[in-house]
């Protein structure tokens, strides 16, 4: 009888830093936040977008669509924005000194 082997797969993600079999670096700080026409995005120092939260103020289309009015997803992007922060507060580190 044979036995099962059990591998460990770590998740490995291509990026123009990385390249396939390397692990992608981690998200760089500060997060920042850009408005597009019906989206706010959240970005990282490089650029590289982490979070893409959609809006429509038209309640109509906003009913069909399930997105957000534009003040809701505001602040919801601006609340992603702040996870490292967040993060560094709850391991007891200074928020405001350099990562």
């Amino acid at each position: 009888m044979r036995k099962a082997v059990k591998r460990m797969i770590t998740p490995v993600r291509e990026t123009a830093e990385a390249g396939p079999n390397e692990a992608a670096p981690p998200f760089s700080t500060p997060w920042r936040l850009a408005e597009n026409m019906e989206a706010f995005e959240v970005k990282d120092a490089t650029g590289r977008r982490l979070a893409s939260i959609y809006f429509d103020d038209n309640q109509m289309r906003r009913e069909l669509t399930k997105r957000l009015s534009k003040q809701d997803a505001r602040t919801m992007a601006r609340r992603i924005a702040r996870l490292p922060e967040l993060v560094r507060i709850a391991q007891g580190l200074d928020p405001d000194d350099d990562y």
